[in-house]
């Protein structure tokens, strides 16, 4: 996972290479990390107003064409474990077909704006020693 802060507004992030994960958990464990330092892994610093992630969700039949086509549910479980443990609000664009790079793919584009205080609670219990 990578955190991208090159875009147009300097108060949204985008989470990258997501589906590189195995579980939810293990991805906003990779997300933390990003946020620790060398002296104090427990205490997260710096975390954005919003980030953006999205995933491939559908493909159409019989064109697999590669890129991330096998694992169509790791942004939705992600979205889904950050509402489940309250870790701040998510919101979830409508699907699209993504016409230009892969037109047989159709992803959708989640918005995050994290609960620092919710989001610390729980790089402690779940890593952050």
């Amino acid at each position: 996972m990578y955190i991208s802060t090159d875009t147009a507004c300097c108060a949204m992030s985008e989470i990258g290479d997501l589906n590189l994960h195995k579980t939810p958990e293990d991805a906003m464990k990779a997300f933390c990390k990003q946020f620790t330092d060398y002296y104090s892994k427990s205490e997260l610093h710096d975390i954005g107003a919003f980030y953006i992630f999205s995933g491939v969700v559908r493909c159409q039949e019989g064109n697999a064409d590669g890129c991330r086509c096998s694992n169509h549910d790791y942004a939705p479980k992600f979205a889904e474990y950050i509402k489940e443990r309250g870790l701040g609000i998510v919101k979830e664009s409508p699907g699209r077909r993504n016409r230009v790079n892969h037109p047989y793919h159709t992803v959708k584009l989640w918005i995050w704006a994290p609960s620092v205080k919710a989001l610390q609670t729980w790089w402690k219990e779940h890593g952050g020693k």
